[in-house]
């Protein structure tokens, strides 16, 4: 095999074409896990606090960046499982079963929702197919390629960045690689905190293409920083600020940027939408890095002669170029919000604000955000927001008008005071094994109404 690998394409050696390969079958399953992530999430708290879960999901996945510029050395030289490829494969192979564990575990409760809403029985396969139409439908929407554009460009002037720094803070500082790791490793901490709190931020007061161009405006200030401040001025604590202050950026556009697509696309090819948004992504990681190669040696010709150190002025312009284009994709982004903004009913948002904001979904809807809709419009009782008791709903009835309406509180009580001897069965039912599909059936099990 080794033969054969390094008989083409010699400038590569066989052993790194076989990286290539390991690490293009490995991002195919990262790509496929992040769209079922991401789709999961928009299915589980639809209407709920969406951005928030997706904010936490992000915090722990910055933990993980964390961990990796951190850990990478470490096992690598030998400190934990004595080093070497094999330590490095065995503890991946370790964290991915982990992962595969977790993936089972969500497949049973993601199958048990499915039973709980009647998914599956109610729901046609073929609503859920895919179909190559889908593929129009999202290519037609104008919001789609704002967010997919301002993705790619956003991301590209991040990840990229991710894969030099440490080679840039080794020649800009003259410091040792690790220790350069470990300096950018700080970069995601105060993504991984404030993103929870950002996205639900978003949830309760909007903002979103708000904070996606402060988001891209501080990416362009730290990556000129990188360009100019810090090799004039070389200082760990320096780039350590530039660093820590990249990381809010790296909050504020994600935080912003996922829960924005369920709100553009229909539930049902939402998660086409994300698999197309993480192509287009890709696109730009794949050349962008090539990209920055290039121009790194190119810029660099006599330093590599010469044995000094890399130069990334030219680089770190590139990547402040980028966010330039995504605040501009923000801004239009803020416009296209304005022009197709639908008015709702000032008394959605009143009645929104004394609800109790469990988004428990007691009111028998999806939460907090669809029962104000319903009870504005009528389709839902003024004392259906079952957290919030007798004093909410007399506030609910006060903002719709309705002061003069005696609200009930309701009490849950047990009408059947007999045993199973007393409360028989009217017989065995057999057929789909759902509660509601067996009321409507039987209208219910036993022979006493409320047994």
């Amino acid at each position: 095999l080794c033969t054969w690998l390094n008989s083409w394409w010699v400038d590569l050696p066989g052993n790194a074409k076989l990286a290539c390969l390991g690490f293009m079958i490995f991002g195919c399953g990262c790509e496929m896990a992040g769209i079922t992530v991401s789709r999961a999430i928009a299915k589980w708290f639809a209407g709920k606090e969406m951005a928030l879960a997706m904010g936490l999901e992000m915090a722990i996945a910055r933990l993980g960046v964390f961990a990796v510029f951190w850990l990478s050395p470490i096992v690598a030289n030998g400190s934990l499982f004595g080093g070497g490829v094999p330590a490095s494969v065995a503890f991946c192979t370790v964290l991915l079963l982990i992962g595969l564990i977790n993936f089972i575990v969500f497949s049973i409760m993601d199958k048990k929702l499915d039973n709980q809403t009647d998914a599956v029985e109610n729901s046609s396969s073929e609503d859920e197919e895919f179909k190559f139409s889908d593929i129009g439908k999202i290519f037609s929407s104008k919001m789609f390629w704002i967010i997919a554009l301002l993705c790619v460009l956003y991301y590209s002037a991040i990840f990229p960045f991710q894969r030099y720094s440490t080679n840039f803070l080794e020649c800009t500082l003259n410091i040792p690689a690790s220790e350069a790791s470990q300096l950018f490793s700080w970069f995601p901490i105060l993504a991984m905190i404030l993103t929870p709190f950002l996205g639900s931020f978003i949830d309760y007061k909007g903002k979103g293409a708000s904070m996606l161009m402060y988001g891209a405006l501080i990416m362009i200030i730290c990556h000129l920083s990188f360009a100019f401040l810090l090799p004039a001025f070389p200082s760990k604590w320096l780039a350590l600020c530039i660093i820590v202050i990249l990381g809010v950026s790296f909050s504020l556009v994600p935080a912003a940027l996922w829960p924005s697509v369920p709100k553009v696309i229909d539930g049902k090819i939402l998660g086409s939408a994300y698999a197309l948004i993480f192509w287009i992504q890709n696109i730009g990681l794949c050349f962008v890095p090539k990209i920055i190669g290039n121009v790194l040696s190119a810029t660099n010709a006599s330093n590599i002669e010469n044995g000094l150190p890399y130069d990334y002025t030219t680089c770190m312009i590139i990547f402040a170029s980028f966010g330039v284009i995504a605040f501009i994709l923000g801004v239009l982004l803020g416009l296209f919000k304005k022009i197709f903004h639908v008015d709702t009913d000032p008394k959605v948002d009143k009645v929104r604000e004394v609800l109790s904001g469990a988004n428990c979904g007691g009111c028998g809807l999806a939460g907090c955000d669809a029962f104000a809709g319903a009870v504005v419009k009528g389709d839902a009782p003024v004392n259906g927001c079952v957290a919030g008791g007798s004093e909410c709903a007399t506030k609910v009835a006060e903002i719709l008008g309705q002061a003069g309406v005696e609200v009930k509180p309701q009490i849950a009580v047990l009408a059947c005071q007999g045993s199973k001897d007393c409360a028989v069965d009217k017989g065995e039912y057999i057929g789909v094994k759902t509660c509601k599909a067996a009321n409507l059936v039987m209208n219910g099990t036993k022979l006493c109404a409320f047994g």
